[in-house]
């Protein structure tokens, strides 16, 4: 396939992001980050103004592209959502990637130098979201939840990273600061998706539509309902 023209959708975070691309090429993008999450709200206008600024038709479209997670379960689950509809109303193939990954993305091979690629993505409370990629973007270690303790990542303590994500306040103060950089990147963004996907497309990497699912990773725990008053 000559140039593809792919929507990605990005929704694990705070971060509710739409890009276009032709190829290797970036047409659009149309991003906002809230501390409440705008994704239910904002996704679909996200995505039809990001055609638009393409210059893009939806009709147009060889395939969509969504980060799967993990991270928040709503976000998730509203993200995929969206991309598996214009899927099945278009009849086109859906691609998707570790928001892990996306995260890892987004440095470039400056801001990496010769360390590894710490990904973490805040799973709340005392969690974390974690994965570790190298300069190539190969996963080297299994994406895992984990809780953040005096020997998290111990395992990891002698050898160089670069911290990526919003987990990253977290793990200051239970790292050693010699063998950690921490940076400016704290979510992951649909403007770096496209080389992930455009390689997928081009090995035919595709999704089942009708089963694909986020990659939650672990289970939902709601929170405590509040008590009305008039149960009182």
């Amino acid at each position: 396939m000559i140039n593809p023209i792919f929507l990605c959708i990005e929704t694990s975070t705070h971060n509710c992001s739409v890009a276009v691309f032709r190829g290797s090429e970036r047409l659009s993008l149309v991003e906002q980050s809230s501390d409440s999450y705008i994704h239910g709200e904002m996704l679909h206008i996200f995505i039809q103004r990001a055609l638009a600024d393409a210059g893009i038709e939806a009709h147009n479209l060889t395939a969509v592209a969504v980060s799967k997670g993990p991270g928040s379960y709503t976000g998730l689950r509203i993200g995929v959502s969206a991309a598996k509809g214009l899927c099945f109303a278009l009849q086109i193939p859906l691609y998707s990637v570790n928001s892990l990954r996306v995260l890892s993305n987004g440095l470039t091979k400056a801001e990496i130098g010769d360390a590894d690629v710490l990904s973490v993505i805040d799973a709340r409370r005392m969690e974390v979201y974690s994965s570790v990629f190298d300069s190539e973007g190969t996963e080297l270690s299994e994406t895992q939840a984990e809780i953040v303790e005096a020997d998290t990542f111990e395992d990891r303590r002698r050898t160089k990273f670069v911290l990526v994500g919003d987990a990253q306040e977290k793990l200051k103060e239970v790292l050693p600061i010699a063998h950690y950089n921490f940076t400016t990147h704290i979510y992951p963004s649909a403007a770096h998706m496209g080389s992930i996907i455009l390689k997928k497309i081009e090995n035919e990497q595709a999704e089942d539509v009708a089963y694909f699912e986020p990659f939650y990773l672990k289970d939902f725990v709601a929170g405590k309902p509040k008590k009305s008053p008039l149960a009182q």
